[in-house]
C-alpha cells in the first residue's frame, strides 16, 4: 500500500520557461506514490537570464535531478560537468542527474522517441522540422539503423547544419511531399493543442507512408494522426514518447521502473 505521509528525502523538478503546462509533475509524483518512494517533484518556472542562479541552487540545495524544457535544452550544456553520448552527439538535455559527484547532462529523449517503434520494419524515414526535437529523433533512427533519413524545413541554415553533422539528406519545407519514406515523423508543434486544426504534411499524399508518427502529444490525436488512420497508416501517438523518456529518467534517478499502461491511462485524463 502506498504511504503518502512520508516525509520526502529527495527533491526532482522540472525547469522551463513556460512551464505552466507540462505534465512531468503528474507522471513522476504519481510513479513515487505508487512505488511508495519518499520522493517529490516540483515544476519551476526560471526566466532565461537565471539560468546561472539556478544551477548554483542545485549545486548547493539537495536537488537530486532535474528535468529540462525548452529553452534550456542548449543553453544549460556549459553549465554541466558531464554530458552522455546521446547529450553530447545531440547537443542537448533533458535531463540531469547526479553520479559520483558530478553533474550529468542526458538526453531520453532519444530513447523515448525510439521505444514505440522500435520492432517496427522502417529502412526510411522523413522528419518534418529542424528543431532541436527533430535532431534527438535523427539520431534515434540513426541508432536503430535506419538506412536513409530526409529531413524537411523552411531554414537552409539549419538543414546544412544537419546535414553536415548527420550526413543525412534534407529537403526545403515546400518539397516535403516529393519524399517516399515508410515513416513521416512530426517533429514541428503543428497541429499541437490550440493549432489543433493543422496539419503539417498533406493530407491527401499520407497514404505513402507505412508509420506516421507525431510527437506532438496533447492533443492525443492530432489532426496528422486522425488523418493517417483514414488513409491506412499506423498512427503513432505522441504520448508514448512522453511517457518512455520519462521512464527513463524516472529509472536513471530512482532504478525502478513504473507501468507505462497506467500512466498512459493517468495522463489521457489531462489531455484533450
Amino acid at each position: 500500500m502506498c504511504n503518502n505521509n512520508l516525509e520526502p528525502t529527495k527533491l526532482f523538478g522540472v525547469i522551463g520557461h513556460p512551464i505552466k503546462q507540462s505534465l512531468s509533475p503528474i507522471i513522476h509524483n504519481w510513479a513515487f506514490r505508487t512505488l511508495d518512494l519518499p520522493y517529490v517533484y516540483l515544476k519551476w518556472e526560471i526566466p532565461p537570464d537565471k539560468l546561472p542562479e539556478l544551477i548554483t541552487a542545485v549545486r548547493t540545495l539537495p536537488v537530486s535531478g532535474l528535468s529540462v524544457t525548452i529553452p534550456f535544452k542548449e543553453r544549460i550544456i556549459p553549465y554541466l560537468d558531464e554530458l552522455t553520448e546521446e547529450a553530447s552527439i545531440v547537443g542537448a538535455v533533458n535531463h540531469i542527474y547526479w553520479r559520483d559527484g558530478k553533474l550529468w547532462g542526458n538526453n531520453t529523449d532519444v530513447d523515448g522517441f525510439l521505444e514505440p517503434i522500435k520492432n517496427m520494419p522502417v529502412d526510411s524515414a522523413l522528419l518534418l522540422g529542424s528543431g532541436g526535437a527533430a535532431l534527438a529523433c535523427i539520431y534515434g533512427l540513426k541508432k536503430k539503423g535506419v538506412k536513409k533519413i530526409w529531413v524537411a524545413g523552411r531554414d537552409r541554415k539549419k538543414l546544412n547544419y544537419i546535414q553536415k553533422k548527420f550526413s543525412i539528406e534534407t529537403v526545403m519545407w515546400d518539397q516535403r511531399d516529393l519524399i517516399d519514406a515508410q515513416l513521416l515523423v512530426n517533429c514541428t508543434p503543428l497541429g499541437m493543442l490550440g493549432h489543433r486544426d493543422s496539419c503539417p504534411y498533406p493530407v491527401d499524399k499520407l497514404n505513402r507512408f507505412s508509420f506516421v508518427y507525431d510527437i506532438v502529444y496533447n492533443p492525443k490525436q492530432t489532426q496528422l494522426l486522425k488523418c493517417a488512420k483514414e488513409v491506412g497508416a499506423e498512427p503513432i501517438a505522441g504520448i508514448f514518447m512522453f511517457i518512455y523518456q520519462a521512464l527513463h529518467q524516472f529509472k536513471i534517478w530512482t532504478s525502478h521502473d513504473f507501468d507505462v499502461k497506467e500512466a498512459y491511462n493517468l495522463l489521457s485524463s489531462y489531455l484533450r
